[in-house]
């Protein structure tokens, strides 16, 4: 259990950083000279609070990990409550364990409500401000559907080098 939990902790945090990286939109000395300040996107929060010894995102994408496995294997609200509350104790931090907690005590009902409405989990954590930007709407279309499809083939290259990173782990781990 601790050796999954360790490689979903890794995996989460090099997809939230690669994610992060390409939610900034990075610009080029030259780029930057040239861009126009209406299109600079201003985040509501920042994404990745620190709160004690893991950032509150990854926590939380972790419970809504957990839950989506629960509702998988048809275990009841009841019994996710008991095998999530194993599951927050598995934190070696105190603080983090008190942080899962909380997160299944106010959210549990609305992660499980969002899954079985084919949620993506990975936008769920954003959608309780845990996660993520919450970007204003950006003036330039054109721009921001440029950055969508980028971002979708960004994301698939995400997902080849982490199942690489995971195989890698499970190796040095066996």
């Amino acid at each position: 259990m601790k050796q999954i939990l360790s490689s979903l902790l890794l995996l989460t945090v090099v997809l939230l950083s690669i994610n992060q990286c390409s939610a900034l939109d990075l610009k080029t000395p030259q780029q930057v000279r040239s861009v126009d300040l209406n299109q600079i996107r201003i985040p509501e929060r920042l994404p990745l609070k620190p709160v004690g010894g893991l950032p509150e995102c990854i926590i939380c994408s972790f419970v809504v990990d957990r839950v989506e496995h629960y509702l998988l294997n048809k275990t009841n609200e009841t019994e996710i409550i008991a095998d999530l509350d194993k599951d927050c104790g598995d934190f070696k931090d105190a603080h983090d364990v008190e942080v899962c907690q909380d997160i299944v005590n106010k959210y549990l009902s609305t992660i499980i409500k969002l899954l079985l409405n084919h949620e993506k989990p990975e936008a769920i954590c954003a959608e309780l401000h845990m996660c993520g930007l919450m970007n204003k709407p950006n003036i330039n279309n054109h721009h921001q559907s440029q950055h969508r499809r980028i971002s979708a083939v960004h994301k698939e290259e995400i997902k080849s080098k982490s199942k690489l990173i995971l195989d890698q782990i499970r190796k040095k781990m066996n």
